[in-house]
């Protein structure tokens, strides 16, 4: 199926010909929902953007158009700005990015916490972390050392410092959170074994943490769909820009 956005606002015209098309696979809805929701913040609050993992450098394109200064990172592709893995780049202790951008890598990390720790250090304290991992999958892939269903990937977020209660989260054909730093994080919190759940915790959540069942679909999100549709707002600027997510049978116009 197609899902085309329309523009309600009057702005210079803009015929298929201008519209940049991109192609891709997975992390799209989450991009989508961000670039959408943040439009008037995109080159004032954010204006630099960290892409883990980067590969052929799709995504970095795609928030490079709408006017992110975008570094890519990834030991697997000479096309990154830094080809070397995250986790020894040194160089990143000593940066902060307003948006971190990390699509299905977490999955392939053998310390998914101190993953998550980097992460949270190089993201600024206002900023956004936008991240994805396969939905839970019981087969045996190469390099996946790490399941990410619903209440195992939450956790995570929570312990590792992340306000999964006032970001988003959505569940399609992965899933994903869309977050900030938790206000009342502290850096000791790290040092915790066991990880019970506290008030802070809590806080920090947007279901109730209990054992039992959580019904977490789409939480928050306010343009894509559960029925994955998008829906721009009332005088939304257009980016000029097409997402094609041709295995799924998608296709935004942002």
């Amino acid at each position: 199926m197609e899902i085309i956005g329309y523009l309600l606002m009057r702005q210079i015209s803009l015929t298929k010909k201008d519209f940049k098309e991109y192609s891709i696979t997975w992390g799209g809805l989450a991009l989508i929902e961000f670039l959408v929701s943040e439009r008037h913040n995109i080159g004032s609050k954010y204006t630099t953007c960290l892409d883990i993992g980067c590969g052929d450098g799709v995504h970095s394109d795609i928030m490079k158009h709408i006017g992110l200064k975008v570094t890519g990172v990834d030991k697997y592709s000479e096309k990154a700005d830094y080809n070397m893995d995250f986790m020894s780049w040194s160089k990143a202790r000593h940066m902060n990015f307003d948006v971190v951008f990390c699509s299905h890598v977490i999955e392939h990390q053998r310390n998914v916490g101190e993953f998550l720790d980097r992460i949270y250090d190089v993201l600024s304290d206002d900023g956004v972390l936008i991240i994805s991992a396969p939905s839970e999958d019981h087969n045996l892939i190469e390099g996946h050392l790490n399941s990410f269903n619903v209440p195992l990937f939450l956790q995570q977020m929570i312990h590792a410092g992340f306000d999964c209660k006032n970001g988003k989260f959505l569940s399609a054909m992965e899933n994903s959170f869309i977050v900030s730093k938790a206000k009342d994080f502290e850096l000791s919190e790290r040092q915790e074994n066991g990880y019970q759940w506290t008030e802070k915790h809590q806080g920090r959540s947007p279901v109730e943490l209990k054992t039992s069942p959580i019904d977490l679909k789409f939480y928050n999100c306010q343009h894509i769909h559960p029925d994955l549709t998008l829906t721009l707002p009332r005088h939304y600027w257009s980016y000029g820009m097409v997402i094609n997510m041709e295995r799924w049978g998608l296709k935004f116009n942002t």
